[in-house]
């Protein structure tokens, strides 16, 4: 597999994208966009899928949605499914919005005030898990923004949270190096592990049977159940970003502004983009589970201030 050239254009008034999130609508018609940056600017782009064509040369026609300062604060997290959209912030608050009304719904404070919030993970488009600086992982219904459930353990700052693909498991890791695996059904803590050190790259594998999470110059592949070891995809600098491309590819990008492409079974590194970014690539979104596993296309964000979208292709095509 190997990565065509950017086919989107970067977003003006995004010098610095923080958090990305990108939806498909209706019958692959069209890839949805949407960056948030340090200075609480929310930026959205169409891209229809009409103009995804097989040619590299050809630019994708990215129709500009929105740009407004949605936070007081940083938006520290994005994230997108079904006709949801959401954003989480210094400011405390997570945002709500409708995509395919291009609506704002307002805003979400947990009870108590919360913390600032730092991520977001959807389960379909029925349920949202959010974490921030008190700790908690909240479980909010999408049909009426209701918080179910406060599930507590962690002493520090949430950083990531992955929901598994059944909608009954999920991990979060927390600035104190912990990681927690949540029974959803019952709200409660089923194993902890201290990680080598604190990590915003937490995602689980298409298939649910390993997840990843970042070390050092590192990825690992951590398989569930059983004690063998993770499996390690060395990097040159230190990854930031990943998400999978595909069933089993699954793409890196950070220090080096190059995006990596990987076998996620072997732990071989499948092709690179050295040049994909002039700086740090802070997030990556794919298409794949959103365009239910038929999506080829990878979007990354960076600290260069611009936002590209690429199309997977298979070797010698």
């Amino acid at each position: 597999h190997g990565l065509q050239r950017p086919r989107a254009p970067p977003a003006p008034g995004l010098p610095l994208p923080q958090n990305m999130a990108a939806a498909s609508r209706g019958s692959h018609q069209e890839i949805v966009l949407v960056a948030g940056s340090y200075e609480g600017q929310l930026v959205g782009f169409s891209i229809a899928a009409s103009s995804l064509g097989s040619s590299a040369a050809a630019p994708a026609a990215a129709t500009p949605l929105f740009a407004f300062k949605a936070h007081d604060g940083c938006i520290r997290a994005a994230a997108a499914a079904a006709d949801h959209l959401v954003t989480g912030s210094t400011d405390n608050t997570l945002g709500v919005y409708n995509l395919r009304k291009r609506r704002a719904h307002g805003s979400l404070l947990q009870e108590g005030g919360g913390g600032a919030v730092s991520a977001l993970s959807f389960y379909g488009g029925t349920h949202l898990l959010s974490g921030g600086g008190d700790g908690d992982v909240c479980i909010w219904r999408t049909s009426d923004w209701e918080c179910l459930l406060r599930m507590k353990g962690h002493s520090a700052p949430i950083e990531a949270l992955a929901v598994h693909p059944s909608g009954r498991l999920a991990l979060s890791v927390c600035a104190g190096r912990k990681l927690r695996l949540w029974n959803l059904q019952t709200g409660k803590c089923n194993y902890t592990s201290a990680l080598p050190q604190p990590t915003r790259v937490l995602l689980w594998t298409p298939r649910g049977d390993a997840y990843v999470t970042a070390a050092g110059s590192a990825l690992r592949l951590h398989a569930l159940g059983g004690d063998a070891a993770p499996v390690e995809l060395l990097h040159e600098r230190p990854p930031a970003a990943a998400a999978f491309a595909s069933e089993d590819v699954l793409a890196s990008g950070g220090a080096s502004g190059a995006i990596e492409l990987w076998d996620a079974g072997s732990g071989e590194r499948l092709s690179q983009a050295a040049a994909a970014h002039a700086s740090r690539i802070k997030c990556l979104v794919s298409t794949f589970r959103s365009c239910g596993g038929g999506g080829a296309h990878l979007s990354s964000a960076s600290t260069d201030g611009s936002i590209r979208l690429w199309r997977l292709v298979a070797a010698g095509a």
